[in-house]
């Protein structure tokens, strides 16, 4: 294995602690990092940087939030919570509805089995490369459209209803 990976013991002296984690990384990106680094039923192997996989994803989403609600212009963000049909919808809004509907069909099966790693990776992909990479990418030039359209406003709720579905699956 990586030298900069090593199994933790007690007996060995060579825990992490988990106040030191939360201090230079945040709780949120300890939670995350344990559970994607931890396969079920397999003691996690960790090193100084495994929990900067949590971190960068905490900067990730935060990013695609600050984004989605940077474009958000007059619309009331209350009405954006309800799932959009899919009729006149852009293909690229019925591809992210429909990438998000599996992915919370696996992540709700992976919970139901109670494996969390799986559960969390699935989402992981989706958050970062999916929603990220992909949706937001492609979406950036309908948001920042300087004519209010249906267009326009449907990239809207399409994001901000994808954006509102990962912050449950993620709590």
């Amino acid at each position: 294995r990586d030298t900069q990976h090593r199994k933790m013991s007690k007996s060995l002296g060579n825990g992490i602690d988990p106040i030191d984690v939360i201090s230079q990384y945040g709780a949120d990106s300890m939670r995350v990092s344990l559970v994607l680094t931890t396969p079920e039923g397999q003691d996690p192997w960790m090193g100084p940087k495994t929990f900067e996989l949590g971190r960068n994803f905490g900067n990730k989403f935060w990013n695609a939030a600050r984004f989605a609600f940077m474009n958000l212009g007059d619309a009331k963000i209350e009405s954006l919570f309800v799932k959009p049909g899919r009729s006149k919808f852009a293909s690229m809004d019925r591809w992210i509805l429909n990438r998000l509907d599996s992915a919370v069909f696996e992540v709700t099966a992976s919970l139901e089995e109670f494996r969390y790693d799986a559960a969390c990776k699935t989402l992981y992909d989706f958050i970062w490369h999916d929603f990220c990479d992909w949706y937001l990418e492609m979406v950036k030039s309908r948001l920042r459209d300087h004519h209010e359209t249906e267009d326009k406003q449907k990239a809207r709720e399409v994001t901000v209803y994808v954006l509102y579905r990962c912050l449950q699956m993620l709590f």
